[in-house]
Formats: C-alpha cells, structure tokens, sequence
C-alpha cells in the first residue's frame, strides 16, 4: 500500500484493533459467492452511441431492494444519459451488533429537543470525539476556523481506519498509529484527522459487505472495506452534502460520454489522471449506511445533454425525480463506482416538522496510502507530518498571505 512510512510492516499488526490482517481473513459465504459473477455491472457499462445496451437485472437475493438499479431504457425516458447501477437495501442488522455500534456514539453529539442551532454547535465544538475538523472562514479563506464551533451545514465527522502497520515511537518520542485515510480533495494534511477502527465498526463492515456483495464491482468484492468515516448531519445546520463526484471528474465524464473512451481508458488518461491525494481505490465501490432519526434524499444528476459543455457544467446538471433516493435509518446505500462517472450526487434533508433529526451516515471505502497518526496528547488522531511536508506547508502558508496582501491593498 503506498504512503509515507518507511520500513512500517504493513500486515503484521496485533492489538485490540482490527488490521488489515483481519480484513483479508474474512469469508465470504459461498451462497452469496455464487450468487453473482464478477461481470454483474456489464449491465451498467452504457455505450453512449448505441442507446441498446441491456437491462440491469432488477432481483438479487438478500435484504429488501428499495430503490434501484434503474435500466437505460428507464432512464433514457427520465433525461438522463446512462443507466444507473447503484442501489438502495433496507439491512436488517443484528440487534447486538446494532446496539455495539450505537453505545460508540456519544449523547452530546445528538440534538436535544428545544435546543437552538447555537446551543448545538457550542456543544459540539466542546466535543473531543468528533474529528476537530476545520473549515474555510465564511467558506471562501484563507484563514481557517473551527467547524465544530459554528453552525455551518458541512457534516461533522468522526474518522477510522483498521491499522495498517505496526504503532510504534518515533524519533521525538510521539507514539503512532498506521492508519488509512480518505482524504478531500484541496484538503490541507495537517487538517487530516484518524484513529484506530473499534471493533464493532469494523463488525459492521463485514456484515454491510456481507449483503452487498452481490451489487459490488469486481474490486470491491475481493474483501470488506477498511475504512470508515463517520459523517453526521443536523437539520438544525440545515446540514447538506454538496453536488461533486467522489473519484472522478468532469472531464472523465466528459471522456466516457462524450467522446466515447471505456473506462479503462478515462483511468489510463494522463492528461485527466485523478486526483492520487484522494486515495480511493480506482473502480472501488462505496457503502453507506445510514441511522439516526431523519431521512436525507441523496440525489443523482446528470447533464441535460451529450455535449462537451453540459457535461463539464455540472451546476447546470438536471435532477429528476426517478434518480432522489431516500437515505433513511436502516438503509445501504451501494454506491457504484460507474455512477460516479456518469453522475453528480449530492445529498440534502427531507422537509420536517420538528427541525432537530438527525442522520448519521457510516461512510466504508477501499483506499491506498498510509500515514502516521498521533495516538494521544494534544495533537490525538491528527497526521504526523514529516519534515519535508512542513517545509511545503510554509511555503503555500508564505504565497497564501502573500496573496492576501495584494488583496487589501489593491482594495
């Protein structure tokens, strides 16, 4: 696995916290194993010049189907381009399991009822379980705030990962975790926040992948994901998730659906080549299971046309109400890499009557690249950046107010 870590063994890790080690040895039942071939998404592959391409299959066994995958004749007749693969199950978990997750999430992070937004967030910015994530001052910079603190609508977030090499001392006598991380794209390093995995997180993960795996693409299906991030959203924020792509962009999409390259292709692309600081797998999958007390509708978009301007103008993107699925507690949402190619989502709460839901979203990916994480102290579950990273920090800290500068001056 890539990273930073010199000499870290990648796979020997013991201790109370699951490792990639664990994560390889979990089996796979062999009804599941025969219940679909590695070439299931063929269904999905759409040629963009040929609008024939096959039905996806709508019936697979496991938990209750609720929405998706949606044909291309389905989504031809809604404006959209391409097929979409994704699916939404209803997942019964285990009643212990289920209660092991749950006594991880602390009280103070639940909204109170009759609280204001304000109450919340000085709660919340008093927390020292969520990831003490920072924000953008008024979203736009340079300067940086707390996001805890505010009542911004950005997810909270709680980060894990299963350990990818051994703890150990370093040098200047900071204990650390190897750990994996997902990280945002434009994401400042020092900003990257992990900790080790807790086991019923982990449990989770194997039992999510457990009924998934018959709707995964071929990569996703070799072993359960190992990283988890926690996103939690409060209508009291109006929390919301942007309009983005995960792993792609516009102008892989712009390469696939309109000028015809496989997928293979996009990735083998130098000129469009993804951003590696996000470190997800390529052609991985993503799972998303939700709980808490309020439904998100989490919505594909996708480009009015098959030209090379509507498909980079992704603010222009179309919505259609065939392509909003409700996230609501005790539901998977299997998000497929293919989609991610052909559409935007993005994720926004259903109107409500109280103003004080809630949704927590457990986010479970494959990634590459692993990094030292501070186990204690001051800077707990924050990157150990290495000389050479500090040194580019400066210099962007240098240009960055140097920039605003010129700013007030020339105002």
């Amino acid at each position: 696995m890539g990273g930073g870590i010199q000499g870290a063994p990648i796979l020997s890790c013991a201790g109370a916290f699951p490792s990639m080690a664990d994560v390889l040895r979990v089996e796979l039942q062999p009804t599941l194993r025969t219940a679909a071939s590695p070439d299931d998404t063929d269904h999905c592959k759409s040629s963009f010049t040929n609008t024939t391409t096959e039905d996806p299959p709508t019936q697979h066994p496991g938990p209750e189907l609720l929405w998706g995958p949606v044909p291309i004749t389905e989504a031809q007749l809604a404006g959209s381009p391409a097929p979409a693969c994704s699916v939404l199950l209803r997942m019964p978990i285990e009643s212990s399991l289920l209660a092991r997750v749950r006594a991880l999430i602390p009280s103070d992070v639940i909204p109170k009822a009759g609280e204001t937004a304000r109450d919340l967030a000085d709660r919340l910015g008093q927390s020292i379980w969520l990831d003490d994530t920072r924000s953008k001052w008024k979203g736009k910079g340079p300067r940086y705030v707390c996001l805890n603190k505010t009542t911004n609508s950005a997810a909270r977030r709680v980060t894990w990962s299963v350990l990818a090499g051994n703890s150990f001392t370093d040098l200047e006598d900071d204990f650390l975790h190897v750990l994996f991380t997902y990280a945002l794209t434009g994401q400042d390093i020092a900003h990257m926040r992990c900790r080790p995995m807790p086991r019923p997180i982990f449990d989770l993960a194997v039992e999510l992948w457990r009924h998934a795996w018959p709707f995964l693409g071929a990569y996703s299906r070799q072993h359960p994901p190992f990283v988890c991030q926690l996103l939690l959203y409060y209508e009291l924020f109006h929390s919301a998730m942007g309009r983005h792509r995960d792993y792609f962009n516009v102008n892989h999409a712009a390469d696939a659906m309109v000028h015809g390259k496989s997928m293979f292709e996009v990735l083998a692309s130098s000129q469009n080549a993804p951003c590696g600081a996000k470190s997800q797998v390529p052609l991985s999958d993503v799972l998303i299971w939700t709980d808490g007390d309020a439904v998100m509708d989490l919505s594909l978009s996708f480009p009015n046309d098959l030209s090379e301007g509507a498909v980079l103008s992704r603010n222009d993107y179309t919505i259609h109400p065939r392509f909003k699925i409700p996230c609501g507690p005790g539901t998977l949402f299997i998000f497929s890499h293919l989609d991610d190619l052909h559409f935007c989502h993005q994720s926004e709460f259903q109107p409500s009557v109280n103003h004080t839901g809630h949704r927590l979203a457990f986010v479970f990916r494959w990634v590459t690249g692993a990094h030292p994480y501070h186990a204690g102290g001051e800077t707990r579950n924050a990157r150990k950046l290495t000389p050479a990273e500090m040194e580019v920090r400066h210099e962007k800290s240098i240009k960055l107010k140097q920039v605003a500068q010129k700013r007030r001056s020339s105002g």
